[in-house]
């Protein structure tokens, strides 16, 4: 199969063509019935997704899988041959998403269904997948899927800084910058008392509309010209002046709006956090790790958001940049060094679930407000 794709290399953009036949192609296609777009979009807080916008995700979903199953059968075929493969399927996901174990649940049926149809040679058509929804629900036994686990993305983006050099336990932040949301997340990294697996004790989480789709609105306002695709790189202030006119002043105040929108979001999650969730943690007072990741943190204004957040909680706080693993620092992938935090989620989802370690739910950690003087201990921090 073939996908029509634009952009870099080693990303593909959410984009669907219905044919006029009804089946459904990835990327966009000229001559297209119908090109859907924002595949994520129904999915956001405060929207109701539909079956359709759940048939349409799921097709986008077992596309990319048949693709990347036949990559790595086409790779691989000698070494598989006469062999019986194990298929573990993890599910990257919000952690919203992950905290509320009823939509977790909606997510892993989507996947189920995905997972049979990507099985299938034929062509893949939006009314059989709506056919499936309407269905029975399956097990992964049905589909022949071996597993099938739902990973907060956070613990996917920090799996590899958790297994490097730069590695720190304790309290981190994490600000994922992405088109139509920006997640916000406090955490600890730690490991089990006595053991050497990894645990995340999840402490507080928000998943805004504030993605780079929404920073383009505050644009679109001053021009409804000012159009730009969520599949491309967002637009430099040059870009904004000499394609749509802007002026350099109107630019510094749509940004400065969606900038204060940006930190009071970031304030919210680290101010209930040190006030309610973990007030001694060692990181208010040595220093708060920050990672700022995904497709929009080359945003100005999302850095300049996060520093105004974390001066104004006060806290002293230092960006940790993703490390490279092994294998990508000897070149096996042209990716520039400081382009792998695009793909962190995708290459910590690599990891066996084992590997990764236990998640814990906020709500399955506890409040960490100890009295005054009183330093907590391991088990305190790192709560089973």
């Amino acid at each position: 199969m073939s996908i029509a794709s634009h952009g870099d290399g080693y990303f593909l953009p959410g984009v669907l063509s219905e044919l006029e036949d009804g089946t459904v192609r990835l990327g966009s296609y000229p001559g297209a019935k119908e090109e859907y777009t924002r595949l994520k979009g129904p999915f956001l807080p405060g929207e109701t997704a539909t079956n359709l916008d759940r048939a349409r995700a799921i097709t986008f979903i077992a596309l990319v899988l048949r693709y990347c199953r036949a990559f790595f059968s086409h790779k691989n075929q000698s070494l598989i041959q006469g062999r019986r493969l194990a298929w573990v399927l993890n599910i990257g996901c919000p952690t919203n998403i992950f905290d509320r174990e009823t939509l977790t649940e909606d997510y892993r049926r989507m996947f189920l269904i995905a997972w049979e149809l990507n099985q299938s040679s034929g062509d893949i058509r939006l009314r059989d997948v709506m056919a499936a929804l309407a269905g029975p629900a399956k097990s992964t036994e049905d589909v022949g899927l071996d597993s099938i686990e739902a990973i907060p993305e956070f613990v996917a983006q920090v799996a590899v800084y958790a297994r490097s050099p730069q590695r720190q336990d304790g309290l981190h932040l994490l600000i994922d910058c992405g088109a139509g949301t920006l997640d916000i997340a406090t955490f600890n990294v730690g490991r089990q008392p006595g053991t050497n697996e990894d645990i995340y004790p999840i402490l507080h989480s928000v998943v805004a509309p504030l993605g780079t789709h929404f920073l383009m609105q505050e644009f679109s306002r001053i021009n409804e010209g000012a159009v730009w695709l969520d599949t491309e790189a967002f637009p430099t202030n040059a870009e904004l002046r000499e394609q749509f006119g802007l002026e350099d002043s109107a630019i510094q105040q749509a940004n400065n709006r969606f900038q204060k929108q940006v930190t009071e979001t970031v304030v919210k999650v680290l101010r209930f956090t040190k006030q309610l969730r973990s007030p001694h943690a060692q990181a208010w007072l040595d220093g708060l790790p920050v990672f700022l990741s995904g497709g929009g943190s080359s945003c100005q204004v999302y850095k300049s958001g996060a520093d105004k957040a974390c001066t104004s909680i006060p806290v002293t706080f230092r960006y940790s940049p993703s490390p490279l693993p092994e294998g990508l620092a000897r070149n096996i992938l042209a990716l520039p060094k400081d382009e792998f935090h695009r793909l962190s989620v995708a290459f910590g989802l690599t990891y066996d679930p084992e590997i990764i370690g236990t998640i814990y739910r906020s709500s399955e950690t506890p409040n960490l407000t100890l009295r005054q003087g009183r330093r907590p201990n391991s088990d305190e921090l790192y709560a089973r």
